[in-house]
């Protein structure tokens, strides 16, 4: 089975890219969205971010608050890394489990979709790795509407992330993502290429 990953920067449309393989039949594993598992109740990820972070990041029910945790984790480049360090060895853990499932059922191929894939040492487990980048103007529009924040607070969020050409030199396809580009044509063909 192959594994592909799916990386690039924040605001670049991964999940897009991840939308349109699901739709061509491949099961997906997006570390988003294994990540927000990890954090909506009271787990070990979240006791380990409470004791780094503080207790105004956990909520009553016992989930991170993200907002919260992003005020302080963006602002500050050992913050953050300190915040993938602890998040990584979780969603590494159940990511794997999640792989070793698909392969049972004898799956071809499965999507992974990791923001920060060479960061935290997934792309060692990749066969192939698709970057989607979009320039930072179209970036910022996108993170501005999905996020509700700032122009100002997304701008700050690209410039603490790796740039374009940190994914593009590192994987082996490139997806160009600004909106104006044809993507299924584009995965469509790297599927038929491998």
């Amino acid at each position: 089975m192959k594994v592909i990953g799916i990386t690039g920067p924040i605001g670049s449309g991964k999940s897009y890219v991840g939308d349109i393989f699901e739709q061509l039949g491949f099961p997906r594993i997006d570390t988003d969205k294994v990540y927000h598992g990890l954090i909506s109740k009271y787990t070990d990820t979240v006791r380990e971010l409470e004791a780094e972070f503080g207790k105004e990041i956990v909520r009553e029910d016992g989930s991170v608050d993200r907002k919260k945790l992003g005020e302080i984790v963006f602002s500050d480049r050992s913050k953050l890394s300190r915040l993938n360090e602890i998040t990584h060895k979780y969603v590494h853990i159940e990511t794997v489990r999640l792989i070793g499932k698909y392969r049972a059922e004898n799956r071809k191929a499965v999507i992974v979709e990791v923001p920060l894939m060479f960061e935290s040492g997934f792309d060692k487990m990749c066969d192939e790795i698709v970057c989607v980048v979009a320039d930072d103007g179209v970036r910022t529009e996108r993170i501005v509407k999905r996020n509700g924040i700032s122009e100002k607070d997304a701008k700050n969020r690209i410039k603490n992330q790796k740039d374009n050409n940190f994914y593009i030199e590192k994987s082996t396809v490139v997806v160009y993502n600004n909106g104006k580009e044809d993507i299924r044509a584009q995965i469509e063909a790297l599927i038929n290429k491998m």
